[in-house]
């Protein structure tokens, strides 16, 4: 993704983390009739389980995590040696 411009990035991040939280609530409420969180309270939610105003912080959050993307991505030659020693 980083090819591409950060807007796109961020809206395809968005919808990315929507649809991780939209199908880990869906199975959780098929499998044990509860979701540990309830956003029906907020004008532009889906079944409960999304809000769409959270679409910003989301937003933001897909690309905070570049950063801590690349701290990894630098971290793991270290880490890799320690493992296999």
């Amino acid at each position: 993704m980083r090819p591409h411009f950060w807007l796109l990035r961020g809206i395809v991040y968005t919808v990315g983390i929507w649809l991780v939280e939209y199908g880990t609530g869906w199975l959780l409420r098929k499998f044990t009739g509860k979701c540990p969180w309830d956003y029906s309270m907020f004008r532009w939610n889906i079944k409960g389980i999304v809000a769409l105003e959270f679409g910003p912080v989301w937003f933001m959050f897909g690309l905070a995590f570049e950063k801590v993307h690349d701290a990894l991505v630098k971290l793991t030659p270290a880490i890799t040696q320690v493992l296999t020693r």
